[in-house]
């Protein structure tokens, strides 16, 4: 007996399911890559902050420091 081919209901239910899951996947994978983002740019920031501060301290100059 040759086996039976699945209906074509049960197919697109199968392939309704699976677009489901990318669908899914790929709205966390957004979501998670949007983060991401959002942590580069206050790192970023955090950079430039430590930058302006580091140029700000001029070689050989101790910074006044009150009594």
């Amino acid at each position: 007996m040759k086996p039976s081919k699945p209906s074509m209901h049960t197919a697109m239910l199968n392939f309704s399911r699976a677009l489901e899951r990318y669908a899914r996947s790929t709205h966390e994978l957004r979501h998670a890559a949007e983060r991401m983002h959002g942590h580069a740019r206050l790192i970023s920031g955090q950079a430039g902050t430590i930058s302006r501060q580091a140029h700000a301290i001029q070689p050989g100059h101790q910074p006044q420091r009150e009594a």
